[in-house]
């Protein structure tokens, strides 16, 4: 269904929103694994981080522009705007989670909780994309 107009864009939003959702319960799970690999926060937020841009490029790829390769035009504009979100993610994830953990005494959650609305902000920038 939806191929154009107003409900095909929502249906491309909720194949977004399957995708991130995947692809945040592949970041959170490596993010508590590292967890007892290493004493940092930071350096933990970071490489689950790094690793998630990765599969989401490859989520995003088969779950919101599918197989198709005549969708590669549109899905090549949305990756540029995602790299910028991610560009601004990765830069302030870090800084988050090390300042949450330090004035939080080490809680890995609240962290984590202050890092959703980059998420957010990345959400929207594809949505611009």
């Amino acid at each position: 269904g939806g191929v154009g107009g107003r409900g095909g864009e929502i249906e491309k939003m909720i194949r977004y929103m399957v995708s991130c959702a995947i692809s945040n319960v592949f970041y959170f799970a490596l993010y508590w694994s590292l967890l007892g690999l290493t004493a940092s926060v930071g350096t933990c937020v970071t490489l689950a981080y790094a690793a998630s841009v990765t599969w989401q490029h490859a989520l995003h790829r088969v779950i919101v522009f599918g197989k198709d390769l005549s969708v590669n035009r549109q899905y090549v504009g949305e990756l540029c705007a995602t790299y910028a979100a991610y560009s601004l993610s990765f830069l302030l994830n870090p800084i988050i989670a090390e300042s949450v953990i330090r004035i939080g005494r080490g809680y890995g959650g609240g962290a984590y909780a202050l890092g959703l609305p980059s998420g957010a902000f990345e959400g929207q920038l594809k949505a611009w994309g």
